[in-house]
């Protein structure tokens, strides 16, 4: 399975209109190593008030302050590319790690995403219809993991 974690602030809906993050995980939690899964993309419809952290001056998304990769792989070797379209309020994320690594059930990505002052997502604001995730092995060839997710308001 794959599980999608994510947290809000602190939750209090009478807080401060100061903005906050959401933290957004994925576990491959029965993914195993003949599966050999190199690519990984995650599509997430975010809600109002809801964006990734862009480029300074720049419409594009800010891909290493946005996802972070927890994998057996040298970090600096993972392709990670990230598209907001603000129009949809689509996040695009996709993983690809280098040759002779594939995501194990250790791996994480961490996908972390800024709230706008006066927004205040709830759980239900990322219901599992707001995510569409699809893998690729080594080869090119789809993955099918059948991913669950999760989201908590911390």
């Amino acid at each position: 399975c794959i599980a999608l974690l994510s947290g809000c602030g602190n939750g209090n809906v009478n807080a401060t209109a100061g903005g906050g993050t959401v933290k957004s995980t994925i576990k491959a939690s029965s993914l195993t190593a003949s599966q050999n899964v190199a690519v990984i993309q995650l599509t997430i419809t975010l809600p109002v008030g809801v964006t990734p952290s862009l480029l300074s001056g720049s419409t594009e998304v800010d891909s290493a302050a946005t996802v972070k990769v927890n994998s057996s792989a040298p970090s600096e070797n993972n392709l990670v590319i990230a598209t907001f379209h603000a129009a949809t309020a689509l996040l695009t994320i996709a993983v690809t790690l280098p040759e002779g690594f594939s995501f194990t059930e250790q791996d994480q990505i961490t996908i972390q995403l800024n709230i706008e002052p006066g927004s205040y997502p709830k759980e239900s604001d990322f219901p599992k219809e707001a995510f569409s995730f699809l893998a690729w092995d080594a080869g090119g060839e789809p993955v099918n993991l059948n991913p669950t997710y999760t989201t908590t308001i911390e």
